[in-house]
């Protein structure tokens, strides 16, 4: 009776992982065709934003499953402001559904870091956005770069793990043996339909990668009281992501003086191509304007160029 028992129960995890398998290939052939990668192998229209201005630097960061597509409308609004702009493709995004499941978060963070100080070496003044799962990575870098970084601007930032998402994600070998993929609602994350067809975020994600969103938030979480920067904060009310009240919780625990929580109406959590885009963009670009000036005082910089050449 116990060995009937025991081949019942290997047939039926044989069968089980055998139809999660072929799921799982379904779903990324599906991907493969409604999004054909160049022969970079990032899909057209995904790839790093990189814009020359002058003396001031910006570094954009992009949300989870998502691209620096997201973006582009403040790079471009920074960049005719003068500003010179870097969005960086984070690891796994933008390619196929395959190579986002094995991308890992310290590959994200980075590459963030890389990309900040590439622009420290070349500017004086650098300053950090952070949209979604790239709040947390820009929370993260610049409480790393204490005086290095000039300003902080998250936008819908994760800052903290729900206790349903973090029992999930402590889960996750199990969660994944019974579902490959697991999709968000589009229609909530981006209310614009015309903003939505246009986006080339995955939309879906691997259990595994939501365990490495979780490192990246909890790490976030334990940064963001050492953060010393201006610091402006920019949530939707209606983001089914992040509750209000959570939005409320991780704005308090960011330990800069200076710093300030607006919020937008009209959009979901991709707030930065929602329908309040131009709101988000403008208020990005005024506030940064008033934060950071554009040239130091002579002995700012002289001072600056002492430390950076320091062994």
């Amino acid at each position: 009776m116990l060995a009937e028992t025991l081949s019942a129960v290997a047939l039926l995890v044989g069968l089980t992982a055998a139809l999660r398998h072929r799921a799982r290939r379904a779903g990324e052939r599906a991907w493969r065709i409604a999004h054909p990668v160049a022969a970079d192998g990032i899909i057209p229209g995904a790839g790093p934003i990189s814009l020359d201005g002058a003396a001031r630097a910006v570094l954009l960061v992009h949300g989870f499953g998502d691209t620096p597509q997201t973006l582009a409308l403040q790079a471009m609004a920074l960049h005719a402001h003068g500003w010179t702009v870097r969005v960086p493709l984070l690891p796994g995004h933008g390619r196929t559904l395959e190579a986002f499941s094995v991308a890992r978060a310290w590959e994200w963070t980075e590459t963030v870091s890389d990309g900040f100080d590439a622009l420290c070496k070349t500017h004086e003044r650098v300053a950090i956005v952070g949209l979604s799962m790239g709040g947390a990575l820009a929370t993260s870098l610049a409480a790393a770069a204490g005086p290095r970084a000039a300003a902080l601007v998250l936008l819908a930032p994760f800052l903290e793990v729900s206790p349903r998402a973090r029992l999930g994600t402590s889960l996750w070998p199990l969660w994944s043996f019974w579902r490959a993929w697991v999709c968000g609602d589009a229609t909530e994350s981006i209310r614009d339909p015309v903003a939505r067809r246009e986006s080339l975020g995955y939309g879906c994600s691997s259990p595994r990668a939501l365990r490495e969103l979780r490192r990246v938030v909890d790490a976030a979480a334990l940064d963001a009281g050492q953060l010393r920067l201006p610091t402006l904060v920019v949530h939707s009310r209606s983001d089914y992501r992040i509750p209000e009240a959570a939005a409320e919780r991780g704005f308090s625990r960011l330990g800069t003086p200076v710093k300030e929580l607006r919020w937008v109406e009209r959009s979901g959590h991709v707030i930065t191509v929602d329908f309040d885009a131009t709101l988000v963009t403008q208020t990005i670009v005024d506030w940064l304007e008033q934060h950071v000036p554009r040239s130091l005082p002579a002995k700012e910089v002289r001072e600056g160029e002492g430390e950076r050449e320091r062994p």
